[in-house]
């Protein structure tokens, strides 16, 4: 439990790091990418930067906590 304890705090200090803007613009940036690659390359599919891109919009709605 302290190790969970531990991986949590360290977590929450690292991303106390960036704002909900950054994480909009890491989601844009790699959604614009995605697109770009499916619309200009043949065949191509990513569901691993879709993911990606999930994950930093999912984090725009994460609780942040400012800095002790």
């Amino acid at each position: 439990m302290n190790k969970l304890k531990a991986v949590n705090a360290a977590v929450e200090h690292f991303f106390s790091r960036f704002s909900r803007k950054q994480f909009f613009v890491a989601f844009a940036v790699i959604t614009a990418v995605n697109y770009w690659l499916a619309y200009n390359v043949a065949g191509y599919k990513s569901v691993y930067l879709t993911m990606v891109a999930g994950f930093f919009f999912g984090l725009m709605f994460a609780k942040s906590e400012p800095n002790k």
